[in-house]
C-alpha cells in the first residue's frame, strides 16, 4: 500500500528474482525496484530512453508522449510511472528504447528510409545510423538482452483511467545478433485475457517466425559454454544486417529453368521461390517442406509443376 493505493499482481508470485519480475510482469516487484532506485534516476533514465520527447523521425504528426517534470509528481508517481501509469509513450518510443537494449545501450534516431536504389540497381542514397546518446553501459545491456518485457495498461480517457485496456509486447530477435525490433499493440482486446503476455506476446512470436521463415539470413548461432557463463559465438555488427530479398539460384539456360532447393522452407517462402523460378507449386501436408519433386538442380520447362511434401 502506497499513500492509500493498494498495488497487487494478477496472481501471487511470492519471492522473485529481477529477471522473474520482468518475465512475469510483476507490478509489486517493479515498484519495489523503483523505490530502491529513487525518483531522480527513474526520471532521468526515462528521459534518456526518449520518453516524453520527440524521436526526431522525419515524418509529420509525431507525438512526444507524456512524462511530467519531477516537480509535478505526487507521492505515488514513482510507483505509478514505474509500471506505466502517469506516463504516455508511443509505439515508436517503445521500439527505440528496445533498440537501444539490442544494440548495446545506444539510443538511435529512427529513420523511415534505409536506402534508395535506382533502376540500374545502384544505391543512390544510404542512411547512416544517427546516435542520440548512450543510455547505459553496453555491459548492462548485454544482461538485459536476455529479458523481454510484456506490458498491460488501462486506457486514459476523458481525464481518468477507464476499464478498457491496451495490451502490448515489445522485443527483438535474434537474441545473439539482433536485427529486428518489434512492438505489438492490441487496442481494447475483446477476446481472451488482456495481459500483454497472453495477447500481444503470442502475436509477436508469430510475426517473428514469419519473418525468420521468409529470410535465410536469420540463422541460429551456436553457443559456447565456459565457466558456467554463456558466450555467444557471433560477430557484433555496428548496424543491423539488411533483410535479403534475393535468392542465389542459377539463371535460365536455353529456355529452361533450374529447380531451386526449397527443402526446409515454410510453404509461403517455398511458393515465393518457385514462382520466381517460374514453376507452379503444389503441396500436401503442413509445416515445412521435407521433400520435393523434381529434385533441386533439375532443368524444367517454365510453368512445370513442382510437388512438395510438408511435415
Amino acid at each position: 500500500i502506497i499513500d492509500g493505493w493498494t498495488i497487487s499482481d494478477h496472481e501471487k508470485f511470492g519471492v522473485l528474482t529481477f529477471p522473474q519480475i520482468i518475465a512475469k510482469s510483476s507490478n509489486v516487484g517493479v515498484i519495489k525496484i523503483a523505490q530502491k532506485i529513487g525518483k531522480d534516476p527513474l526520471y532521468n533514465f526515462s528521459r534518456n530512453y526518449g520518453f516524453g520527447s520527440y524521436t526526431g523521425i522525419s515524418f509529420p504528426g509525431e507525438s512526444h508522449g507524456v512524462l511530467r517534470q519531477k516537480r509535478n509528481w505526487s507521492e505515488t508517481s514513482p510507483a505509478s510511472i514505474s509500471i506505466g501509469y502517469e506516463v504516455g509513450v508511443t509505439a515508436l518510443q517503445i521500439a527505440s528504447a528496445y533498440a537501444s537494449i539490442a544494440n548495446g545501450g545506444v539510443l538511435l534516431k529512427p529513420q523511415i528510409v534505409k536506402q534508395i536504389v535506382d533502376y540500374k540497381g545502384e544505391v543512390v542514397f544510404s542512411a547512416k545510423p544517427e546516435p542520440i546518446r548512450q543510455v547505459v553501459k553496453a555491459e548492462t545491456m548485454s544482461i538485459m538482452k536476455d529479458i523481454l518485457a510484456t506490458g498491460t495498461a488501462l486506457k486514459y480517457m476523458n481525464g481518468a483511467y477507464s476499464k478498457k485496456y491496451i495490451s502490448n509486447f515489445a522485443g527483438f530477435f535474434p537474441l545473439e545478433n539482433p536485427q529486428i525490433v518489434g512492438v505489438v499493440v492490441l487496442d481494447e482486446p475483446s477476446h481472451g485475457l488482456h495481459w500483454g503476455g497472453y495477447g500481444a506476446a503470442p502475436l509477436f512470436k508469430r510475426i517473428a517466425q514469419r519473418i525468420i521463415n521468409l529470410d535465410d539470413s536469420f540463422k541460429h548461432h551456436k553457443y559456447l559454454i565456459k565457466d558456467k557463463k554463456t558466450i555467444i559465438a557471433s560477430k557484433k555488427t555496428a548496424t543491423p544486417l539488411p533483410l535479403s530479398t534475393q535468392n542465389n539460384y542459377n539463371s535460365y539456360k536455353d529456355g529452361y529453368t533450374i529447380t531451386p532447393d526449397v527443402r526446409g522452407m515454410s510453404i509461403r517462402k517455398a511458393k515465393k521461390v518457385l514462382l520466381k523460378s517460374r514453376l507452379r507449386p503444389k503441396f500436401s501436408g503442413s509445416g515445412k517442406v521435407v521433400w520435393q519433386s523434381p529434385s533441386p538442380g533439375t532443368k524444367k520447362v517454365p510453368g512445370s509443376l513442382c510437388i512438395m511434401g510438408l511435415d
